[in-house]
């Protein structure tokens, strides 16, 4: 997701970890997710294409939470910092990071927005069949809201650490799913 105004920061850190959320209660691998100057960046691999789907729905879904959640009061991470963050000692840097973890600007030139990879999973393997792509789209928003509503005090969670820290690992997404700080 790239945003580039400052004062969306919140919204993006929402949206990242709708998708770092969505990518493990579906049973994906999260590498984490990133914040970086003008947008942010989530690593999730090892989903179905439906799975895939629904997490990539899922940031989107996620954003909607900016209407009753507030950004910390802590200052954020700087953007500088964050663009060139290493992760902590023995994160498993074997990724091809598909959003750009390994190489930033090489991930966000190269990394699809959320609404072209529906439309792609949506289209794919029906190509013959048109009226079907509209029901795959809206299947995986139904999918991902409910995934956002069942798990919105986790997304917010992670949310807040995002924002504060400028990068949350896969590890530590779970531990904030699971309540503990």
């Amino acid at each position: 997701m790239t945003i580039n105004r400052s004062d969306e920061r919140f919204t993006i850190c929402l949206h990242e970890s709708g998708h770092g959320t969505a990518g493990i209660i579906l049973g994906g691998r999260v590498g984490g997710i990133l914040l970086v100057a003008d947008g942010g960046l989530a690593h999730v691999d090892e989903l179905s294409p439906d799975s895939h789907a629904f997490m990539v729905a899922a940031g989107p879904a996620a954003e909607s939470l900016a209407a009753d959640h507030e950004a910390p009061d802590t200052p954020q991470a700087s953007y500088q910092d964050i663009a060139t963050a290493e992760f902590p000692e023995g994160t498993d840097r074997s990724f091809v990071w598909s959003c750009g973890f390994a190489d930033v600007e090489g991930g966000l030139r190269t990394a699809k927005s959320d609404d072209r990879s529906l439309a792609e999973w949506a289209i794919g393997g029906v190509e013959q069949y048109p009226e079907q792509w509209e029901r795959r789209i809206k299947l995986a928003r139904r999918v991902a809201a409910e995934i956002v509503r069942d798990h919105e005090a986790a997304i917010v969670r992670i949310a807040k650490r995002l924002f504060i820290h400028g990068r949350v690992t896969g590890d530590e997404i779970k531990q904030l799913m699971r309540g503990q700080e």
